[in-house]
Formats: structure tokens, sequence, C-alpha cells
């Protein structure tokens, strides 16, 4: 074949060739040019002073990318992952963030839908300057009031931080702080400093203050006050000047001879301060508890070094001692009932007198309280009960009462406490609480009883109640029977079958030949006991409000609305009753206390008789 053939040939098909290389190169040329996918949207996690935490979908069907975080066209932050992405910003600026995806050729995609934010505030490291001019504005002898200038800060200022001997105190928006629970004549350090909104503390300015020394108590008067009831206490320390001691309701006893409970040392310093001994009451009314820790020596001298230790330790001025029951019915084990009641008896005085030798040691009291005891015998001719002297009179042989042996008790301790309460209580008939002619009978009682020992008659205190009891209850039956000569009325079932119908009986004519009149009485609920105040508030629920004249307690009455048939009766205490209470307890040569402050007639305070030896 010619040359030139060949050569024609070959030019057709190079140029075939070069006609088609476009269309067969273009797919590989358009796959090494293509931009990562555009990832997911953006969000924000959190946010900091110094940067947030970002979220954002993954660059789907671009192999293996890697991911840039802008703001405002710059990179703020890299990663692999799409999760949980930190990124560092300045604080107190609004950004806009979006991610890009950047292959491994470097090409990028275009930015996610964004996300807006803004970081926190910046931190001032700049403290205020220090407040200036503090000074002390009242002084008592519990409480100070400080003021001062203010501090400057170029931010602000947002309160003060006040201090007591470097222990803070507490906050102050303004200028002006009271510090409280002081001690009377004492010197403290007091010291403020600025704070602000980032909480910087400027320096301090600082003052020395001495409290002052509060009017001492003048008073002979001996209290109970509840631990439970802040009112008890704010009670306390309104009438100190007339109190000698208080009897804070801190401690309760165990069968093993340990002490519960807890003090509260502000409230015994400030009654301290003023004059006034603080002794806490350590108490049971568990006969279980009492009967173990008494009978075990171990056990029992375990208790008495307990009891001295928290009156030592705790800086209180003495114990009062304030263990009830009732002796058991029954002997148990080899011994008899008389032979366990006085193992009982013997174990509580042997427990006061071992509390006192350790209390007495320190330069502290003990005070016991006790139940009353009295003479009574009853007139033949008609039936009525009558008080009598006779401390050795079957009639003073009483459960509630055995377990003190009362000389013994006033030989050991410096104050025997008489709860002189309860000649009616929440499950009898209605009555008097504490009828002042039973409370003479008390005194007598005493006073038989240690007529050898005289000297201990001045440790002697006549515990009286300041609360009244709300009992309602019927007369379902009255006998009248010719008496002497007839035979004693059988007592009638009550129509609540748990309650045991008492007699109330009365006399008409002459002695020995007249008439006795038996009232049966049922009660149909258990007397509540209420406070003066709630007293006073329920005058208008009575038809009748009389002073009785021989028990010196108030009575009122009304048909009870709730029982037909039935008649609510309530007896409390109130000026007049506690005027002649006092008066007897000061003719008798004894000290007056009361159960318990809180809410009583705040009448009586004004009355001669609790105004203070010293007064």
């Amino acid at each position: 074949m010619p040359s030139f053939a060949v050569t024609g040939v070959a030019s057709v098909v190079a140029a075939l060739v070069v006609s088609l290389l476009p269309g067969l190169t273009a797919p590989a040329e358009a796959a090494r040019s293509a931009r990562p996918a555009r990832p997911g949207p953006l969000t924000v996690a959190t946010v900091t002073q110094s940067g947030a935490v970002v979220d954002f979908g993954r660059s789907k069907g671009s192999g293996r990318v890697s991911y840039r975080i802008k703001a405002g066209g710059k990179t703020v932050a890299r990663s692999r992952r799409t999760s949980r992405v930190p990124v560092s910003l300045a604080c107190g600026r609004t950004y806009v963030l979006s991610a890009v995806a950047v292959d491994r050729r470097g090409r990028r995609s275009t930015p996610s839908p964004s996300a807006r934010l803004r970081t926190r505030a910046c931190l001032d490291k700049t403290p205020p300057t220090a407040p200036t001019g503090l000074v002390a504005t009242s002084r008592t002898g519990s409480e100070v009031g400080l003021a001062w200038k203010p501090a400057r800060d170029k931010v602000g200022v947002t309160g003060y931080l006040v201090y007591r001997d470097g222990v803070v105190l507490g906050g102050a928006t303004g200028r002006a702080y009271v510090a409280r629970n002081l001690r009377a004549s004492t010197t403290y350090t007091f010291s403020v400093r600025a704070r602000d909104r980032a909480g910087n503390l400027s320096a301090p300015v600082t003052l020395r203050v001495a409290t002052t020394l509060p009017p001492q108590s003048t008073g002979d008067n001996r209290s109970f006050v509840l631990t439970t009831d802040d009112a008890s206490f704010a009670d306390a320390q309104r009438h100190y000047r007339q109190l000698d001691r208080v009897f804070p309701t801190f401690f309760e006893l165990t069968r093993h001879g340990d002490v519960s409970g807890t003090g509260r040392p502000a409230l015994t310093t400030w009654f301290q301060d003023r004059g006034v001994r603080v002794m806490p009451r350590f108490h049971s009314e568990d006969p279980g508890v009492i009967e173990a820790l008494l009978t075990d020596p171990v056990r029992r001298n375990r208790g008495a070094e307990q009891v001295a230790a928290i009156v030592r330790e705790g800086g209180y001025d003495g114990a009062s001692l304030d263990l009830e029951m009732s002796m058991p019915t029954v002997g148990t084990g080899t011994l008899t009932k008389q032979e366990r009641w006085d193992a009982i008896r013997d174990g509580y005085s042997a427990y006061v007198e071992r509390i006192s030798e350790l209390v007495h040691a320190d330069g502290g009291l003990v005070s016991v309280a006790v139940s009353a005891n009295w003479c009574t015998a009853t007139d033949p001719l008609t039936r009525a009960t009558v008080y009598c002297s006779d401390s050795g009179s079957r009639s003073t042989v009483r459960p509630r009462a055995y377990l003190f042996d009362y000389p013994r008790l006033l030989a050991a301790a410096d104050e025997l406490w008489v709860m002189a309460w309860g000649l009616h209580w929440s499950t009898s008939e209605s009555g008097p609480v504490a009828d002042l002619r039973w409370l003479s009978a008390v005194v007598d009682y005493y006073h038989d009883l240690l007529a050898d020992r005289p000297e201990l008659v001045e440790k002697l205190t006549l515990g009286t109640n300041l609360y009244a009891m709300d009992w309602s209850e019927t007369v379902v039956r009255t006998d009248r029977i010719a008496w002497p000569g007839s035979a004693y009325p059988t007592a009638p079932v009550c129509p609540v079958p748990s309650r045991t119908a008492r007699a109330r009986t009365s006399y008409e004519g002459v002695p020995g030949s007249g008439t006795l009149v038996v009232d049966w009485v049922c009660l149909n609920r258990a007397a509540t006991t209420r406070e003066h105040q709630q007293v006073v508030s329920a005058f208008g629920e009575f038809t009748s409000n009389v002073f009785d004249e021989e028990s010196a307690e108030n009575v009122l009455t009304v048909d009870d609305p709730v029982a037909p048939g039935a008649q609510r009766v309530l007896w409390y205490v109130d000026r007049r009753t506690i005027q002649q209470r006092a008066a007897l307890a000061a003719s008798a040569g004894w000290s007056l206390g009361f159960w318990r402050l809180g809410r009583e007639d705040q009448s009586i305070w004004s009355l001669a008789e609790l105004q203070g030896s010293a007064s």
C-alpha cells in the first residue's frame, strides 16, 4: 500500500480518538473535583465563659473527612467527630458557628446550618475596695448593731459579708447588720468585707466591740421550759428577772443508764449571763426503763456518771432529775411486790446520792422532781374526804409516790421540787387540778414528815401547774340514801364500756342522820389539756364562768353540744389562783415553781409575790 494511504488512515484514527477523549475522561475528572457533602445543622450543648460544646450532623457519602468549626469566617476548632466538640471562644461575646467538612484533598463543603450563642461574661478579677467607717450603732448584752460606709467596684458591689472573730455570721445587701446570740460582757472582733458580682471579696474593715452586762435576775421562782416549744423559752427570757433557775427539758434516760438528747448552748449561756441557773432535766416515765436502771448497780453508777459528765461538759449549773412511775402491782422472780417496791425505791435514792456526790464535786446543784404526797381520811358520818397531816398514815402509801424516800433524797440533793398537781386528771371526774385545800394538805404532810429535820424544809419547792383541763362528763345515776345505816350503792356501768363510773358525793342534813347523795359520773372523753390563751379564746363557748373560792380555781361549764345530756367542764388557773398558791408557799417557807412556762396568764408576773427577794 502506498505510504500516503497509511499516513492518511493514521491521521483519521488519531482525529477520531481525540474527538472521543472528552467524553471518555469526564466522569473521572468530575469525581476528582467533587466537594464533601454539607454537614447537618450545628447545635450548642453548653456555653461557658471560655467557650462552648457543639454537635452537628456528619457529612454523608463523602468518605473520610474532618471538620472545621467556623465563626465569622475563621476556624475556631477542628475535629474528626461530630458530637461534644469543644470550641474555645472569648468571654462575653456573641458568635455564629457553623461546621465545614474537609476531605483528604482539602476540598471543603458548604457550611452547615449555623447556631448563634453568647459566651458568659468575662470574669472580674478585681476585688472591690474595702468598706470604711465600721461603727457599732447599738449594744446590749446579747446583740451588737453594726453600720459601715459603702465599698466601690468597677462592675458593682452586690453585698457584704459580716464576720465575728473570723467566722462568717451572715450577709447583708445593705450597709447595716445586727449580730445576735452574743455573750454578755464579752469583747468581739467584727469584720465586714464587700463582695462583687464575680464573687471577689474586698479587704476587711474591722472593729472590736464589747457587749454590755444585762440586768441580773433577782427572782426566786423555778420553772421548767420545754425544748419542743420555742414559746416556752421566749416566755422564760421575757420574765428571766423573776426566775432563780430554769429546767430545760433536754435529756431522756435509758434502761442502760445512757442519756439521749442535746442541749442548746446559746440559750444556756443567755440565761447564765443574766444570773439565772440552768439545770437541764434528765427524765423518764417508762417503768421498765426506770426499774432496769435503778435496780442494777452497774447501770445505776454508769447512768450517774453520764449525768454528771453532761452537767460538767455542758457548763450547766446542775441537774434536774425527773423520774416518775407507778409502782408495779405484782412481785417478780423471788421478790414479793413489797420487796420489788423497796428495791426500786432504794435504787433511786442511791442513784440520786451518787449523782449529787459527783455534781457537788464540780460545784453544781441537784434538784429532784417528786410526786406529791398527802394524808387523807374519810368522815364516817358523811363519807366526805378529810385532809390530815399524819405523814405516817396508811393513806400516804401511794403507788405513784412510793418511789421517793423524801428525807433521804433531801439529805443528798439541794432541792425537792414537789409536783403538786393532778388531784383530778385526764381520766378522773372533773374537778380542780390542784385544789388549794389539797395543796395545804401536801404542805402539811412534808412538814410533819420533816418535823425532826426542819432545816430540810428550805429545800422544798411547791411546783404548780399553769395549764387547764377540759372534760366532758355525764351523771348517769344519782343515789340518795340514809347515811350512815344504809348499804353503799354499787357503781353503774358507763355507756362507754372502757370508762369507770366515779362517785361524787355530797351530804344533806345533820351529819350522822342525813342523806348521802351519790352522783355517778362517766366520762364521754378523756380531758384535754388547755393553755390559758386557749381558755380565754373559748370563754364564749361556755354559759358559766365562776371563781371557786375554796379551791382557788376557775370553772367553766356548758351543756355539751356534742354529747346530749352531758356537761362540758373546764377548770383553769389565773392570776388569783397563782397569788394564793404563792402565798401558801411563802407562808410555809417553800420556793415556788411552775410547770411550765409558755402560754400562761401573763398577768401573774405583776404579782408582788413573784417579784423576788431582792426586788
